[in-house]
């Protein structure tokens, strides 16, 4: 059996030679959860005439979507760093097809490579460069998300099935951390958040917006800036929209470590109150600025209202609620009435006296040449 532990920078040696070689490729797909689940799942390949069938021999609807030019410089420098190589293909595509899986099961698929005849389809793609006046939209089934080309911001969510329209944007902030001053020495580091300033984080003026669209999902692609790239996906038999995030590495060179957060902006009246997950289970109420078993001082009011989150965060006004979930422990909080927040990635350059012993500044190096760590994650 062949694995790919690599796949979060694009890499599957196992999905790229096999195919390129015309051989078939077993795909074994586990769930692991108590119940049916139909789900779409990719994989790298280097060729764009590709079949996927069942374990009963049936075509199984695909999608191809091209790799984007962030995702190439990931693997490329990756790949060097961690297994001392450079890659000798470079993938085209990401292969996307629908799975079933039974509880507590598994279903098996073959992918096999096409000399001619039928294959999957491949995305349609528009691009749209600067800032100009339009709409672009993803979204085939009952959810639409709409953004602007002007910056790229997520500006409507539309869900005919529930009668949802409502404005929402979502945006990038980063907090600079407190270095630590004579008199007030506490910094920013692994364990203290105290932030020193919020500052917005601008999408560059000549940043490229693409939009593919297929059978079974739509994409839009957003490269605000040389280390934030953003895809907003939405699957066509889904209610809910995926958004993956590459943040990274995150800049010092002006000696101010920085705490990057992404903020979804609505026009909830939520009256200062949100819940986040106690460790995965239930949820718990908070409410801003309060305690409930205590009289509360607030000298920090970021990190006095930021709570860990393992499973996700929701806030309700009556007649609308926002969720979202993560893919991993993050932090997050409401600072703002009818907003969200999460926290995605952190470089810090002091260290916080806190029993670490260094700043929080993480890199990866290629023999002397050492940057940033960068972080690939989803938010539902």
């Amino acid at each position: 059996m062949l694995q790919c532990p690599l796949l979060n920078v694009s890499y599957c040696p196992a999905s790229e030679n096999i195919l390129l070689n015309g051989k078939s490729l077993v795909v074994v797909v586990y769930n692991p959860l108590g119940w049916k689940r139909e789900e779409v799942i990719q994989i790298p390949v280097l060729v764009d005439k590709v079949i996927v069938r069942d374990f009963n021999g049936n075509e199984v609807e695909s999608q191809l979507l091209p790799v984007t030019n962030a995702s190439l410089t990931v693997r490329s420098y990756h790949v060097r760093a961690y297994l001392g190589k450079n890659t000798d293909d470079t993938i085209r595509y990401w292969l996307a097809f629908s799975v079933s899986v039974p509880p507590l099961g598994f279903s098996t698929y073959v992918v096999s490579a096409l000399q001619s005849g039928g294959r999957s389809t491949i995305s349609s793609t528009s691009t749209v460069f600067g800032n100009t006046d339009q709409t672009l939209e993803i979204g085939q089934g009952n959810l639409k998300l709409l953004f602007s080309s002007n910056g790229g911001k997520l500006t409507q969510y539309i869900n005919k099935r529930n009668s949802v329209n409502t404005v929402a944007e979502q945006s990038y902030i980063y907090y600079s951390g407190f270095s630590g001053e004579e008199g007030d020495s506490q910094a920013s580091g692994a364990y203290i958040l105290r932030p020193n300033g919020t500052f917005q984080i601008k999408a560059e003026e000549e940043a490229p917006l693409t939009v593919m669209k297929g059978p079974l999902l739509d994409e839009f692609h957003q490269q605000l800036t040389s280390w934030i790239h953003q895809i907003t996906r939405i699957y066509k038999s889904k209610e809910h929209a995926e958004v993956e995030f590459m943040v990274g590495p995150i800049p010092i060179d002006d000696g101010i470590g920085k705490e990057i957060v992404t903020q979804i902006t609505t026009t909830m009246k939520t009256n200062g109150t949100f819940y986040t997950d106690s460790n995965g289970r239930d949820f718990l109420r908070r409410i801003r600025d309060y305690r409930q078993d205590w009289d509360l001082e607030i000298n920090q009011p970021i990190a006095g209202n930021y709570y860990p989150l393992n499973l996700g965060i929701y806030m309700e006004d009556g007649n609308t609620e926002l969720s979202v979930l993560v893919d991993r422990a993050v932090g997050g909080s409401s600072i703002k009435d009818g907003q969200i927040e999460i926290m995605l990635h952190r470089r810090l350059v002091h260290d916080d006296s806190r029993g670490v012993g260094e700043a929080l500044n993480e890199t990866v190096c290629i023999h002397n040449d050492c940057k940033g760590l960068m972080v690939k994650g989803k938010f539902f």
